[in-house]
């Protein structure tokens, strides 16, 4: 247990930088969705950073065994890890979105019913007006 706190004192350096580029992302991704009306255009900065943590991960098993395998494998790792928390944010704003027009439909349609039942209970009769009476 001791050894597994040393190392991660040791690349606390490193494990910072992943809350960073995850943050970015989010944000790229949330600002990319206010400025498009297409819902497949804000996956769009993690499918990049995805295909990318593909490439430099398959490089990195080839080159493995060295010093610079092991980084490489360890930034394939971050950019893979940023790419799903920005896939997920982009589907929770979908969700969100269905959700608030699902309830603004059931709310619409729930105020027509109440704005019905309240004419009804404030509803007056009108004197029907025939000819006779307007000619008086």
């Amino acid at each position: 247990m001791s050894g597994l706190i040393n190392l991660i004192s040791e690349y606390s350096s490193r494990l910072a930088i992943l809350p960073i580029l995850v943050l970015m992302n989010v944000i790229i991704t949330v600002i990319i969705h206010f400025i498009n009306s297409k819902k497949i255009l804000k996956f769009l900065p993690s499918l990049i950073i995805g295909i990318v943590a593909l490439i430099v991960g398959i490089y990195s098993i080839t080159i493995f065994n060295s010093p610079l395998g092991l980084n490489t494998a360890w930034i394939a790792v971050f950019l893979a890890s940023t790419a799903l928390v920005g896939i997920c944010v982009g589907f929770i704003i979908d969700l969100i979105l269905s959700i608030r027009k699902n309830m603004g439909y059931e709310q619409k349609v729930n105020n027509k019913a109440q704005t019905h039942i309240n004419n009804n209970k404030t509803f007056k009769a009108k004197r029907k007006r025939t000819k006779e009476n307007e000619n008086e």
